[in-house]
């Protein structure tokens, strides 16, 4: 289990470095349009990762939605378990 825990941790690494340069780009490419909020900001980056997401699905039969979604699953009960109300008030409009 170490060896896959290793391995997850330097994935986990990546994706989320590739998630911030993600939203990095898309500001850059927002940045100056007129009236950008941040649900467009939003929309956005949902669509990098939905593009990225079927690339990697996309021909390969073992990984599916399901695997994305309990892998998802178990990553947000990590983050709750590290940082407990994380989630609270996240998507409410207000």
């Amino acid at each position: 289990m170490a060896a896959a825990s290793e391995r997850l941790r330097k994935s986990l690494a990546d994706t989320l470095a590739a998630f911030t340069a993600l939203e990095d780009e898309v500001e850059a490419e927002l940045t100056g349009q007129p009236d950008v909020d941040d649900e467009q900001f939003s929309e956005a980056v949902v669509s990098g990762v939905v593009a990225a997401l079927d690339g990697v699905l996309e021909g390969n039969k073992e990984l599916t939605p399901r695997l994305v979604a309990s892998a998802l699953s178990a990553l947000v009960d990590a983050v709750e378990e590290i940082e407990p109300g994380v989630f609270e008030g996240l998507g409410e409009e207000g």
